[in-house]
């Protein structure tokens, strides 16, 4: 979540609304808990949805082959950062940029020696 804030504050301190994107392979509502966690954690931190921070949302409904078209649609956005939930998500997150960082919350999967990413760090 500190990435996140550490985005939407230097969107925010740019004088415009911060752009978070989200993309979830699942149902929206299998990941209600999560989304809802995500807007309690901006909104503690000040960032108001439809005040100074704007969220993106784009779930896949368990469709997997629709994650790289929402994937393209959140980087054609110019979101400032993009919260993949699952790792078919991070993955099709990965696919369409390299510009814009991407996010992953807690995950069972070993990320790191899949070869997603370089380290936990």
């Amino acid at each position: 979540m500190g990435a996140v804030l550490a985005i939407a504050f230097g969107a925010a301190s740019a004088g415009r609304a911060a752009r978070i994107g989200v993309l979830i392979a699942e149902t929206k509502a299998s990941q209600s808990t999560r989304l809802d966690a995500l807007r309690a954690g901006l909104l503690d931190a000040g960032y108001k949805e439809g005040q100074n921070t704007t969220v993106e949302l784009r779930s896949a409904d368990g469709r997997y082959e629709r994650l790289p078209l929402l994937a393209a649609e959140l980087a054609r956005a110019n979101v400032d950062t993009i919260i993949a939930f699952g790792v078919k998500a991070l993955v099709a997150a990965k696919d369409v940029t390299d510009s814009i960082p991407i996010v992953i919350p807690a995950t069972s999967s070993d990320i790191v020696a899949m070869g997603l990413i370089q380290s936990l760090a």
